[in-house]
């Protein structure tokens, strides 16, 4: 009994002890300077508790992190059922001082306050923030200390200055509104819905056109987006449509597989002005072009594309580098309108292009029926020398090109009933819309050679009147103007 006696005076000794050093204004001054060295050590700041009061059911705090950037802390606790209830309060007006903190890069200001309820079984945070002068609130709600449901709302979130804070190129403004209900959060057994959306977006031009090297100005773009994800099991699945003044994309279903990193999405575009592009293409363009597909991303990059064009089709295929495309039933005339090439050439085109997009080379095998030329100066030429209207034939045949970046050796073999038209590696340069090639024209038995160079639209047209002047053609001209002199002469000499 004596020993029994001598252990619970020991016992509550100890207890005093305990207590008169951490919850005593005493136990407190000494147990502050050890907590702000923890601090700093931890956060790399000159960090300060301003305030640190602690009882054995109440405390408060006031963390200086550094200047102008405070934490503060109010509440109650249990030691026993390990219960708590506070406030707090975070100010950050100076995020640039916190880099060895936040352990990334920030800037500008951030203020945030709410509550924080519960134990390490169920705890819920409630906190309010203006957030790139938003009105956000969110609602948190973590099971042993893992997120299991979310409420947020965002209210006319200023995009530009959340890039500002986070310290991003100011590529776009707009306002951003959410609203999250995620009622299971785990990452396998997700169920909920967000819904975001963006009005008056502007993206910033003269930026987009220096950061991706675009050869001309972006023109000025406008634009407004909302998107709808589902949440379920370990799918995320986004519906997205997408209104600017230079294109309309609209996907019916995106689905991210949170677990395995993969994405899978429908998609359909609409661009009303294709001359709106030249910023990309660096080519002028007419016209509207309306276009739809799938893509995906795991192990591989994989897409697809499908357009009515020129009264025919494309159907295009993405495969990691790999690019194919079947054409069908184009009709040149209106393709070259779209182009704005000169409209030479009427007739149906049927094609396929292989491209490797990381070695910029590719082929390109094409077959054109029932071809009419326009107007043009080798077909005048055959016409003023040949008396032969080429322009009344309709030819058939192959068309076929090697790619290689801006270079392109192009090939042509097409025959009429009476004509035909050969051209072997003609050297194109799309860059510098340049061509270099021989030209061969089939008439009846007769074949006449000439070049063409120069500027695609015009080029400069030379014939071999040296092997011209052996074809019967040439002996048919020849005897005419013969027979002209002959005339000239004897009407001279009357």
């Amino acid at each position: 009994m004596k020993y029994l006696i001598w252990f619970g005076v020991i016992l509550a000794i100890l207890i005093a002890t305990i207590y008169g050093v951490l919850f005593t204004p005493f136990g407190n001054s000494f147990i502050k300077p050890i907590a702000e060295s923890k601090i700093q050590e931890q956060t790399k700041l000159d960090s300060r508790l301003t305030t640190f009061l602690l009882s054995t059911s109440d405390f408060e705090i006031v963390l200086e992190l550094n200047e102008k950037n405070n934490i503060k802390a109010k509440g109650s606790y249990s030691l026993f059922s390990k219960a708590f209830d506070f406030s707090y309060e975070i100010d950050f007006q100076k995020l640039e001082s916190l880099d060895s903190f936040t352990q990334t890069p920030l800037r500008g200001a951030l203020y945030t306050n709410g509550t924080v309820k519960g134990d390490r079984a169920f705890m819920k945070v409630e906190a309010k923030s203006n957030l790139a002068s938003s009105n956000t609130t969110f609602e948190v709600v973590l099971k042993e200390f893992a997120l299991s449901s979310l409420r947020a709302k965002i209210e006319n979130l200023q995009i530009e200055k959340l890039l500002y804070m986070l310290k991003q190129p100011h590529y776009t403004n707009g306002l951003l509104s959410m609203n999250a209900e995620i009622s299971d959060a785990r990452s396998d057994k997700l169920d909920g819905k967000i819904t975001t959306a963006i009005t008056k977006g502007h993206f910033d031009s003269s930026y987009l056109t220096k950061a991706y090297g675009f050869k001309s100005t972006m023109p000025t773009t406008t634009f407004d987006s909302t998107m709808i994800t589902m949440l379920k099991g370990s799918i995320a699945d986004t519906k997205v449509d997408f209104n600017s003044n230079i294109a309309k994309l609209n996907i019916k279903s995106a689905k991210f597989d949170i677990k395995e990193g993969s994405l899978k999405s429908d998609y359909a575009v609409n661009i009303a002005d294709l001359d709106k592009l030249f910023f990309i293409t660096s080519q002028h363009l007419r016209g509207a072009l309306a276009a739809n597909g799938e893509f995906s991303k795991a192990k591989d990059l994989d897409f697809t594309m499908h357009t009515n064009i020129a009264d025919g089709k494309i159907d295009a295929k993405l495969h990691n580098d790999d690019f194919y495309a079947d054409i069908s039933s184009i009709k040149t005339k209106k393709l070259l309108y779209i182009l704005l090439y000169p409209e030479m050439l009427d007739a149906t085109l049927n094609a396929k292009l292989n491209y490797d997009l990381l070695q910029s080379r590719g082929t390109f095998n094409g077959q054109v029926a029932n071809a009419k030329f326009e107007k043009n100066q080798p077909f005048d030429l055959v016409k003023q020398y040949v008396k032969f209207d080429m322009y009344k034939e309709l030819f058939n045949g192959d068309v076929n090109a090697k790619i290689y970046k801006e270079n392109v050796l192009a090939s042509v073999d097409l025959r009429s009933m009476e004509s035909a038209i050969k051209i072997k590696e003609a050297k194109i340069n799309t860059k510098t819309n340049q061509i270099d090639t021989d030209l061969t024209l089939g008439i009846k038995k007769d074949e006449i050679s000439a070049t063409l160079r120069g500027d695609i639209d015009a080029p400069r047209v030379s014939i071999n009147f040296e092997e011209f002047m052996k074809t019967e053609a040439a002996k048919e001209v020849q005897e005419k103007i013969s027979k002209d002199i002959d005339r000239l002469i004897k009407k001279l000499l009357k």
